[in-house]
């Protein structure tokens, strides 16, 4: 009986602590929904999916694919135009190591990459 008791109040507080530690900004801000939205998907497929259900994501979640990087008038992360650049000639960089890396390859980006680059410089 104290088996079957544990294990049901482990099943409700475990999914409250996930959503809870989503909150948080840290690491694991987009696990849950990722769990959700883009279950059985993994690293660029995941984020390609996490990309498209942007609208449904956490504050938290949201900040966390941008990488907390500044963004325009809109709200959209300024590094928007160069997403896909990124994923291609910069993947797995993060920060302040992006901006130096989209500069390397510059004659290499899309034309909307190129013409947001002169703003990136410093975010």
């Amino acid at each position: 009986m104290r088996r079957i008791v544990f294990a049901l109040l482990l099943s409700i507080i475990a999914p409250a602590v996930a959503l809870a530690a989503d909150d948080n900004g840290g690491p694991g801000a987009c696990r849950a929904f990722g769990d959700t939205y883009c279950s059985g998907l993994q690293g660029p497929d995941r984020r390609a999916c996490l990309d498209r259900n942007a609208d449904k994501l956490s504050e938290s979640c949201k900040t966390r694919l941008t990488g907390n990087e500044a963004t325009g008038a809109t709200g959209q992360s300024l590094f928007a135009p160069c997403r896909a650049d990124l994923q291609t000639y910069c993947s797995g960089r993060q920060g302040d190591d992006r901006y130096p890396c989209l500069k390397t390859n510059e004659e290499k980006l899309s034309p909307a990459c190129k013409q947001a680059l002169p703003g990136l410089a410093g975010n």
